[in-house]
């Protein structure tokens, strides 16, 4: 009896974390109409504010908003940011980090007199949600500060450039970091590998010349790194570079500004390619094997972006619907090609475009995808629909069901994958 007993235990404690991982165990997060924060379930219950819950605005603040909810890995925790003006017209701004249900909130980063002058508009957790690195501009440049996530140390600035793009190794100790943007045209351009504990100067510079790509990406299990880089014939290439050691890979040929995303399972490589250096969208995009090198083009079109579901066996991407039609269209596809769904159709609000056009970052710090793959969530509004109206949808990723609204508002959220 004890053994059986143990065994029905072990069964229902697996049973349990199952059901933890389903849509509803990490809500979606979104930002209201009235400049709050909120999560809703996707399948129960109205949306809960989370922000303002434990820690109260400034005394003397107006025009209070937040933005650009971001999970941490696990979706225990969420950071925000806070912009307020007070009565003498300053405005200032806070990098907020609180619970899923908004206790225990604490001010992390602040600006404001005798603070350093930046604007906030990107967070990205370190995958052991320890670490933030907020994406701020000063001036012409942007800085790459390094947050503690207790509040209790001061914010580091890592570096500053114009361009700039990084990304968290999966064991949360360094960053990858592309400045200054394509080397044929910024002798300053470069990729370079940064150990958190150590300092800018002590970086490891990749041997590449970077092309006009935007974020580099880690495999899953940290020990190669991707890149894009001119070669001898000054034609673009996609590289996997060894961390340990610096050795490259090519991989392919491809246009100059490519973008790319390793799956969450590591088993393969999506690259999105501009066949048209003038258009604003990818014309292709190519799921390459990371056994075998073997390359599947798995759609086509003026490709907005693409995210990996959180197995890996999928992809969602945007597909701009055309000048006479505005808005995008969400299809989801299998790595093969072969399977193909068309989602829901909708105009993003501006910052939900922004993040479709710099995709390649956002990915690393967000997902359009439930933990489990069942939903796609978005946010915007309809066509001809007020573009003060958006609201947040969710469909399932499977098509058996149109898109529905679950609440009103933007910036709709799920943890990145590639935490998971």
């Amino acid at each position: 009896m004890a053994g059986r007993g143990l065994g029905v235990l072990l069964l229902l404690a697996l049973m349990l974390a199952g059901c933890a991982r389903g849509s509803d165990s990490t809500p979606l997060a979104f930002v209201g109409r009235d400049g709050q924060i909120y999560t809703v379930a996707v399948n129960s219950g109205a949306p809960r504010r989370v922000s303002e819950i434990s820690l109260p605005p400034p005394k003397d603040a107006r025009d209070i908003s937040y933005q650009w909810p971001t999970w941490s890995a696990d979706g225990q925790q969420l950071a925000y940011l806070r912009f307020h003006r007070d009565s003498s017209g300053t405005i200032g701004s806070a990098v907020i980090v609180s619970r899923a249900d908004g206790s225990g909130a604490r001010v992390v980063f602040e600006t404001g007199p005798g603070r350093v002058s930046v604007t906030p508009f990107y967070l990205d957790w370190a995958p052991d949600g320890e670490t933030l690195a907020l994406g701020a501009q000063r001036g012409p440049t942007v800085n790459v500060l390094l947050l503690d996530a207790t509040g209790s140390r001061e914010a580091r600035v890592v570096t500053a450039a114009s361009p700039v793009f990084y990304a968290w190794s999966p064991d949360s100790k360094a960053l990858l970091v592309h400045p200054f943007g394509d080397a044929r045209f910024n002798p300053q351009a470069e990729v370079a590998l940064f150990h958190v504990e150590r300092e800018w100067d002590d970086r490891f510079v990749l041997p590449a010349r970077p092309v006009g790509f935007r974020a580099p990406v880690w495999s899953p299990d940290g020990k190669r790194a991707v890149v894009a880089s001119s070669g001898d014939n000054q034609r673009a290439q996609v590289l996997v570079f060894d961390t340990a050691t610096g050795a490259a890979t090519r991989l392919l040929e491809v246009s100059d500004a490519p973008a790319f995303a390793w799956s969450p399972d590591g088993t393969h490589l999506g690259v999105a390619q501009r066949l048209d250096e003038a258009s604003a969208f990818y014309q292709e995009l190519d799921v390459i094997s990371a056994s075998d090198g073997t390359r599947k083009q798995v759609a086509s079109g003026n490709i907005a972006a693409f995210f990996w579901s959180p197995d890996g066996t999928r992809l969602a991407y945007a597909l701009f619907r055309g000048p006479d039609t505005p808005g995008v269209t969400w299809w989801v596809v299998d790595t093969t090609g072969e399977q193909r769904i068309e989602l829901g159709s909708y105009v993003p609000d501006d910052e939900s475009f922004f993040v479709l056009m710099f995709f390649d970052q956002y990915a690393q710090s967000m997902s359009p995808w439930s933990p489990d793959g069942k939903y796609l969530a978005y946010s915007g509004f309809l066509p001809g629909e007020a573009n003060d109206s958006g609201h947040v949808f969710v469909v399932p990723t499977d098509g058996s069901a149109p898109a529905r609204p679950v609440a009103d508002g933007q910036m709709a959220a799920w943890p990145a994958p590639r935490h998971r």
